[in-house]
């Protein structure tokens, strides 16, 4: 049963089963006491996992900052270790799916200094004599690489030789006994400690002791005696002697010339108090681990310090932890600024319980460049001159600007000269009628960071795809110097699990390899090696963190140059459609296009639009610069050529176009027709027509068909000679015809021709004068019709006047009539269009 729930749960819960959770750190092992970034990965075999961050709860010392995403499955935070950490720190991991965790990060040992000086140092007070100290140890660094505090003082003179380095160092005027510190620190060994040397200064001072005439005065400091001094006639003895730092007391034996014999204690100095010395790491580039600031105190004899740890106050920042490194010697890390906080760093320690304190100021991000400020004036150009100045700023992190000579300036389309360098800002004149035509530009700042010096104070590395083999990786490496310059010729050391390569930095601090990934499906992570230090970063291929490639400036900033359009110089109106037909929907679109003399759109300007006839709604800009409207004709008109101008708001521009406007085109039509019709023989008689006509699709909608019926008589009288009577003959024509007419409209006017086939129906009735008439019926044809004619609009309709010919003839049959019965017709027509 248990079984199957553990299945079920697997089933609800299948992605937090296979989630791996790693903790690392970057910049190398922990250092007690020291503020870091810590980084949470979150990954499935090597694959980011896009889950929320698990809840960390570490057994020793603070996280400092709240969690903040990376990238997918990527987050970090900052976290100090407590002063007394060591061996391993344990974060207790608390995932999002109920899972717990236990992860643990190395915590370094605590790093010995490297130069070896003297064990003490004893000088006179008040000499003017130089003292020189000799350092020694293996791979001892120039002189310019060394740092060196001396609480009183100043340093003479720093040189290398066969046996070691000499610092020369004279002390301060004062010539009461006291304590003093010299630290000498390598550069090139961050996180060690410097070598700290004890100054003890001895007085030498001349004690007058009153006392009888001619008596004898011994004194005893400590185990050493002085003595006799003889006093003068006033009774007084000029008694010197040696004072070492801390003896505040010495014993005073005086004899007198009769054998009188009396002791008593004479002091010596004030306020014996203890000696502290800070030296400060100089500030690492931004974004690495901050630069610890060293401790050395003595007590007044010249002894380790062993009371209370030194308190110290960082600000901003607050109390930090102190870490005991040896007897008397300490380390404090301050933390590392937010953004908005790199100005200079003070910090402040005292001994307890006594006078003794001292403070050190550390200029967080001096020198260090950080941003780079593009600006554009002004910053709307007109394409009529497209001229602007632009001023480009470096500034360092404390936001003090630097010297930009070593600024790029590039434009897209336009050209950039420089002109000067002004209270350090470059000052340029850009020229942009090359892009005038595309309405805009793109301005780009960029700077690549000078070579720097000394030794590296911070490593990058960056994940760098190698070509298209999954199977490898390019990785990239960085070395910078304390004021974030890159270094040239550094080895480094890059590093993907098992494999790795040894390159040289190039110019610009770089160095790359392609190493071979292993296929293990284990998180991936790059490293990179030089000078002591250790970056880490993991590559998640899925996360969304860009790569980096070498070609990429250190500071880049772009500023987009926007060009107007300048005066109006062309003004363009058109209207669509260009042909109106009349009617109750008859509206045109008009669109109105202001241009300068480079072709751009204007915007800017306003626009008003008259018309000789109807009228124009309101003009609405649109996205492409142009304004539109509509046009409404006069409803009373039916055909004609209106006119539309566009002008400007004080008649400085205009721009005529025209309107045709015709009537409705007919789709097909209804008639009727009342004419007659003669073939200049026996028929003269009226016709009327009914008919249907439709347009076709052929010849530009031009051919139309046509079906219709036409109905006509004749009668005719004809004399019997056999019985002497007259015979009466009346036939009814009803001929029908079916054909093709090609029309052409003339605004109101139309005409047309056509020709169709045609079938005669007839009925013939004869009066022979007696009670019963003869009829008959027939059909004739076929026959032909030709026809012709014009037509103008009248209302809803066409009044037309068509003349045709038809011919044909009747059949022969039971019922004949003989001759044609065709002719000319002139047919006035009434149509109602559609």
């Amino acid at each position: 049963m248990k079984l199957y729930v553990a299945l079920f749960l697997l089933c609800l819960h299948p992605r937090a089963t296979m989630a791996e959770v790693m903790l690392l750190s970057p910049d190398g092992p922990l250092q007690p006491g020291a503020e870091q970034e810590i980084l949470i990965v979150l990954h499935d075999h090597g694959l980011a996992l896009d889950e929320p961050p698990p809840d960390l709860l570490p057994d020793s010392g603070e996280i400092v900052t709240a969690t903040q995403k990376l990238g997918t499955g990527l987050y970090s935070f900052r976290f100090r270790p407590s002063a007394d950490a060591s061996d391993r720190v344990e974060f207790t991991l608390n995932t999002d799916s109920g899972t717990t965790r236990i992860s643990s990060l190395p915590v370094a040992s605590i790093a010995r200094a490297t130069l070896m000086g003297p064990d003490r140092v004893d000088v006179v007070a008040g000499s003017e004599n130089d003292v020189t100290l000799l350092f020694k140890g293996e791979d001892l660094p120039e002189p310019q690489q060394l740092k060196i505090v001396l609480t009183e003082g100043e340093v003479k003179d720093i040189s290398s030789g066969p046996s070691g380095l000499s610092v020369t160092i004279r002390m301060g005027s004062e010539r009461y006994p006291r304590m003093a510190l010299l630290g000498v620190w390598d550069s090139r060994k961050l996180d060690r400690a410097p070598e700290w040397v004890p100054v003890f200064i001895s007085g030498r001072p001349v004690i007058p002791i009153r006392t009888e005439p001619s008596a004898r005065v011994w004194l005893t400091v400590g185990k050493r005696h002085y003595g006799p001094f003889q006093a003068d006639q006033q009774g007084i003895a000029q008694a010197r002697l040696t004072v070492k730092p801390g003896e505040e007391t010495a014993s005073v034996r005086i004899l007198d010339n009769l054998g009188n014999e009396q002791q008593t204690t004479l002091t010596l100095t004030g306020d014996p108090k203890p000696v502290m010395a800070l030296l400060a790491e100089p500030p690492r580039p931004p974004g690495t681990r901050a630069a610890p600031v060293y401790l050395a105190a003595l007590d007044s004899r010249g002894r380790p310090w062993s009371g209370p740890l030194p308190v110290c106050q960082a600000t901003p920042g607050g109390f930090l932890p102190v870490v005991t490194m040896e007897a008397g010697s300490y380390r404090v890390s301050p933390s590392s600024p937010s953004a908005a906080e790199y100005l200079d760093v003070k910090l402040r320690c005292e001994l307890t319980d006594t006078v003794t304190a001292n403070s050190v100021r550390i200029p967080i991000g001096e020198g260090v460049p950080r941003r780079l400020t593009l600006r554009l004036y002004p910053d709307q150009l007109s394409a009529d001159f497209p001229v602007a100045q632009v001023q480009a700023i470096l500034e360092d992190w404390r936001g003090e600007r630097m010297d930009p000579r070593h600024i790029e300036l590039k434009a897209e389309l336009g050209s950039i000269s420089v002109d000067s360098v002004k209270n350090r800002s470059l000052h340029a004149e850009y020229q942009g009628s090359r892009a005038v035509a595309r309405g805009g530009d793109i301005i780009k700042a960029s700077l690549d960071l000078d070579p720097g010096n000394g030794p590296p104070a911070a490593l990058q590395v960056f994940p760098q795809r190698a070509g298209q083999d999954s199977l490898r990786l390019g990785i990239l490496g960085r070395a910078l110097d304390y004021l974030g310059r890159p270094l040239q010729g550094v080895e480094m050391t890059l590093t993907i699990g098992s494999a790795s390569a040894k390159v040289l930095s190039d110019s610009r601090g770089w160095g790359q390899a392609s190493l071979p990934l292993e296929a293990s499906g284990e998180l991936i992570v790059l490293e990179n090696r030089a000078g002591g230090l250790v970056r880490r970063t993991p590559y998640l291929e899925n996360a969304g963190i860009r790569t980096h490639s070498t070609l990429d400036p250190d500071l880049e900033a772009t500023v987009h140059v926007p060009i107007s359009a300048g005066l109006v110089r062309e003004v363009f109106i058109t209207t669509t459609p260009s042909t109106l037909y009349s009617g109750p929907a008859a509206a045109a679109k008009v669109t109105v296009r202001l241009v300068d003399k480079h072709g751009n759109t204007v915007t800017d300007e306003g626009v008003k639009v008259s018309t000789t006839a109807g009228r124009v709604g309101t003009l609405h800009p649109r996205a492409d610069g142009t304004y539109q409207g509509w046009y409404w004709p006069p409803a009373s008109m039916k055909t004609g050529t209106i006119r539309i101008t566009a002008s400007g708001r004080e008649s400085t521009f205009a721009a005529t176009t025209e309107i045709k406007l015709l009537p409705r085109p007919m789709n097909r039509n209804m008639g009727i027709g009342l004419g007659a019709i003669t073939n200049l023989g026996s028929i003269h008689s009226p016709l009327v027509e009914l008919s249907l006509e439709q347009r076709t699709p052929f010849f530009n909608r031009r051919l139309l068909f046509r079906l219709a019926a036409m109905a006509y008589s004749d009668k005719d009288t004809v004399e019997d000679n056999s019985t002497a009577n007259d015979i009466s003959v009346r036939t009814t024509f009803n001929p029908f015809y079916a054909g093709l007419l090609a029309r052409q409209e003339h605004g109101l006017r139309s005409s047309w021709i056509g020709a169709a086939m045609a079938l005669v129906m007839y009925r013939t009735e004869t009066d022979f004068n007696d009670p019963e008439l003869v009829r008959g019926t027939g059909i004739g044809g076929p026959g032909i019709v030709l026809f012709g004619g014009l037509g103008w609009r009248l209302g809803v309709g066409e009044l037309g006047l068509e003349l045709r010919y038809l011919q044909v003839s009747t059949s022969s049959g039971a019922v004949e009539y003989a001759g044609g019965i065709g002719g000319l017709v002139a047919l006035p027509t009434y149509r109602i269009l559609f």
